[in-house]
């Protein structure tokens, strides 16, 4: 199981070969989101990989954000990163 946190908000996304009741009795928008969760894997026999925090885009600092993130990368998302050049107010 992999799973990735984001930087401002208490959730993360997991990822799984097949499904596994991984939050079950987890208080969900809390700062114990992801070492609970981590526990209860772990107590299932699941190998749990942590990657690279994250951050979500809802607002337009967001997206400035991630602009300047790919300028510096665009390996990182590339199809992404070529919408976000078209856009003057980015540029």
């Amino acid at each position: 199981m992999k799973l990735t946190s984001y930087l401002d908000l208490h959730m993360m996304a997991a990822t799984m070969s097949r499904p596994h009741d991984v939050f079950r009795g987890i208080p969900m928008s809390t700062s114990l989101v992801m070492q609970l969760t981590v526990d209860l894997a772990q107590r299932q026999g699941l190998k749990v990989d942590t990657l690279e925090t994250l951050f979500d885009v809802d607002e337009w600092p967001d997206l400035v954000r991630l602009a300047r993130l790919l300028r510096a990368d665009s390996s990182l998302a590339p199809v992404t990163f070529a919408h976000l050049a078209t856009l003057k107010e980015l540029v």
